[in-house]
């Protein structure tokens, strides 16, 4: 459950929250399960904030700080993180559905089991971010930057692949092979996952 005083200041809005931030500066905000849906969170300060299991569903985040913030099986579903910059964040689980992640900053972020279904993530930096098994079913990429990520048994169903920056690395494996076998799902209607 939320810290009820952390909570209040950010309900306050931005203003209140920035200078209650900086007059704190080594609280780590506790909005766990914080229900902050349609919220107008723009160019917000929640960077290590825990807001696992919050409910962000339409929230306005754009330009939001959240590097490091834990947003575990929140729930972002068509969320405005248009710029946001969620360097190093947990998304583990997370339901991004439909949300704007365009030009998002995600690198070494953890998108595990996240579920990124019709999202926006074109020119989105996804560099060294662990995708396992997360669902790109029908998301906008184009132009994003996955160079170096991780990425295992991750569904690109229905997702345009051929302007993304796509130097990805995997022990062991050559991308050539998973391409083809990706795409060659992909255009027989199939799931398409890499694995």
């Amino acid at each position: 459950m939320a810290n009820a005083e952390h909570l209040a200041f950010l309900r306050r809005g931005t203003a209140v929250w920035s200078r209650w931030r900086s007059q704190n500066p080594t609280v780590i905000p506790d909005l766990r399960q914080a229900d902050l849906s349609f919220v107008d969170l723009v160019n917000v300060d929640l960077e290590r904030a825990d807001l696992t299991g919050a409910i962000l569903v339409g929230a306005d985040l754009r330009r939001a700080w959240l590097r490091g913030a834990i947003l575990r099986e929140a729930d972002c579903s068509g969320a405005n993180l248009l710029g946001a910059d969620l360097l190093r964040s947990d998304l583990c689980r997370a339901q991004l559905v439909g949300s704007n992640l365009r030009r998002a900053m995600l690198n070494d972020s953890i998108l595990a089991e996240a579920n990124c279904r019709q999202a926006c993530l074109q020119q989105a930096d996804l560099v060294r971010a662990i995708l396992y098994r997360t669902d790109f079913t029908a998301a906008d990429l184009h132009e994003a930057d996955l160079s170096h990520a991780f990425i295992y048994d991750v569904n690109f169903t229905s997702v345009d692949l051929s302007h993304t920056d796509r130097r990805w690395s995997r022990p062991g494996t050559e991308l050539a092979e998973h391409e083809r076998w990706a795409w060659t799902r992909t255009h027989s209607n199939h799931s398409a996952f890499i694995e």
